[in-house]
């Protein structure tokens, strides 16, 4: 019951409820008025009314303690068999939406009908109590039990390499857009600010020119990190809708591996098709370079896919006068250019990171069955 208002005092006087008392101030009340203070007084020092100051003094009489005393509250509106339907249900089925969830918790009455759902919310505090929270699904390629079985397989085999000692050129090729690399912006506001022009991040909505990369990193015999230089792959005119074919890419090893690839070393390539390419083959093996069993669908496994977002950012900072549509030849060179110092920049520590990742990477692989990981 809220308290009376005092009299002729405005609406806005009126004395809002405080905290409850703490144990210790209960037990200095009840030493306070066994020495003989007044019930006013007592009142007066701790800021309480009177019916509080005496409610605490009779409940210590009748109880024998200062502590609060346990509450009805409200009666839960599932119960402790319906929290345990709905928690087996989620385990079951983790991708099950709160429509489909609510219709778990709904019992017949005994006259027959059936209860109203709970809410969204009561779901969502029954699973917290488990420690169960509503999280976006991670996105990772499709993989097929075969696939899942090679990538076991692989990492078995690489599961005692010496890493520091036996160098395997990892090399990928990624697809780098203009205005790429800005991370999640952040805002100090109110809630009613939401919707400020200053509050929001705006996107472009046109297509971004691209440019498709190539490179490889290594550790030498020495353990020390080692990279390629940044290759600007070349379209081929000959190829359906000008894109890139073997041919590109057999370009592209002539300008990034062959030049400082040892036949005592190993290379790793994905599985794309102008990389199994018939003349690609005959290439490779023209030179000696031996190639590794990858296994189909394993970016996880790769630790050169981590620097293209380190690329990427790096571009937008450093060159923000690219962050643009235009594909004019002369900005294009240049954008290509800011592309090769800041492959330059990345620290040779975080190459050495990412390569001596490999045995956790593998680890990962061999205890999730070959299916996906967190890399």
């Amino acid at each position: 019951m809220p308290p009376r208002r005092e009299p002729l005092a405005e609406s806005s006087g009126n004395r809002r409820r405080g905290p409850n008392l703490t144990p210790d101030e209960r037990l200095r009340i009840i030493a306070k008025r066994e020495c003989g203070c007044a019930i006013k007084e007592l009142a007066e020092e701790f800021g309480r009314s009177k019916r509080a100051i005496k409610y605490t003094i009779r409940t210590y009489a009748n109880a024998a303690t200062t502590q609060e005393r346990p509450r009805s509250g409200r009666v839960p509106i599932l119960s402790a068999r319906t929290k345990k339907l709905i928690y087996r249900k989620a385990r079951s089925t983790p991708k099950i939406d709160y429509a489909e969830l609510a219709k778990v918790a709904q019992v017949y009455s005994p006259n027959g009908t059936l209860s109203k759902p709970p809410s969204k919310s009561t779901l969502y505090r029954a699973l917290k109590q488990c420690g169960i929270t509503n999280h976006p699904c991670k996105v990772r390629p499709k993989l097929t039990h075969a696939r899942a079985v090679r990538r076991v397989r692989f990492s078995r085999k690489y599961r005692n390499y010496n890493w520091l000692r036996q160098p395997i050129k990892f090399s990928d090729e990624c697809s780098i857009q203009k205005g790429a690399g800005h991370t999640q912006e952040w805002c100090f506001r109110y809630d009613d600010e939401k919707w400020d022009q200053r509050m929001i991040t705006e996107i472009p909505t046109g297509r971004r020119a691209a440019q498709m990369v190539w490179a490889c990193i290594w550790l030498d015999e020495r353990g020390r990190p080692r990279r390629s230089k940044l290759v600007i792959m070349e379209r081929d005119p000959d190829a359906a809708h000008n894109g890139y074919s073997a041919q590109s890419y057999i370009k592209t090893l002539r300008k990034g591996l062959l030049p400082h690839y040892q036949r005592s070393q190993l290379f790793m390539q994905d599985n794309a098709s102008i990389h199994t390419a018939r003349a690609v083959r005959a290439f490779l093996a023209e030179h000696g370079i031996t190639t590794i069993n990858w296994p189909p669908y394993s970016p996880d496994l790769n630790p050169i896919e981590h620097l293209w977002w380190v690329l990427k950012k790096l571009v937008y900072k450093h060159y923000p006068q690219y962050n643009n549509f235009s594909r004019a030849e002369k900005e294009w060179e240049g954008f290509c250019e800011a592309l090769k110092r800041c492959w330059r920049m990345i620290p040779g520590r975080l190459i050495k990171a990412l390569i001596m990742s490999m045995p956790r990477r593998l680890a990962a692989c061999r205890k999730a069955k070959g299916w996906q990981t967190k890399y």
